[in-house]
């Protein structure tokens, strides 16, 4: 079974996100670096949903454990229950279209300015990315 060091798995996914996921001095087998990559792109897939509007997306997202540790909320939906977007919540953590001005994520919001560690959507789907891997990579 190959391993390998924290070192090199920084040299695939590079420095910024080794550094976000906590990967320093630890070894990876091959196994784990397949579980890694997969939850790589799973969350990819996810934040490419969110930026499409899809709502269910930013759900699965948004786990109780993000929400609750970075929001004054236990969990999605009181968020969204609270939020001035209700049901088109989606909508306001959508991304830009090419050639479009700067979609919803981009924008402050007073709403997450208040209520979460957040100015704008943006910022916190990424961080909600960073937030899922790194649980499943700490689950390895």
């Amino acid at each position: 079974m190959d391993t390998l060091s924290g070192d090199e798995v920084a040299e695939l996914i590079g420095p910024n996100l080794a550094a976000a996921l906590g990967i320093t001095d630890q070894e990876f087998t091959d196994a784990q670096i397949t579980a890694l990559t997969e939850t790589l792109q799973e969350s990819t897939a996810l934040a490419e949903s969110v930026g499409e509007g899809d709502t269910d997306s930013l759900a699965e997202l948004f786990t109780p454990e993000f929400v609750a540790a970075h929001t004054e909320f236990d969990d999605f939906e009181a968020m969204q229950a609270a939020s001035p977007w209700g049901d088109d919540i989606g909508a306001a953590f959508s991304a830009r279209k090419p050639g479009e001005a700067d979609g919803p994520a981009t924008q402050t919001s007073s709403f997450l300015s208040r209520t979460t560690e957040f100015t704008t959507p943006g910022a916190m789907v990424r961080a909600a990315v960073i937030d899922r891997t790194k649980r499943k990579v700490d689950a390895l």
